[in-house]
């Protein structure tokens, strides 16, 4: 899709401005709110089943992305 590289830019500068300086602990915590906020306002449209699905897939893929299997 061509919004995808628009939506990575957008996250992409959203991390620099947001981690520059944090170390690494400061960096997991922001993180972790994010996938909260994230968490919280798609829960109210789709609940439970559906975003645990969704959520799983894209663990599941960002495994695959950054750790092909050829490398396990």
């Amino acid at each position: 899709m061509a919004d995808d590289s628009v939506h990575s830019k957008h996250v992409n500068n959203w991390m620099k401005q947001a981690t520059s300086g944090l170390s690494p602990e400061e960096v997991l915590v922001l993180f972790a709110q994010a996938v909260a906020v994230i968490w919280n306002r798609a829960h109210l449209i789709l609940g439970d089943v559906t975003l645990s699905a969704i959520m799983d897939r894209v663990l599941y893929n960002a495994a695959e992305r950054d750790f092909p299997r050829s490398n396990r």
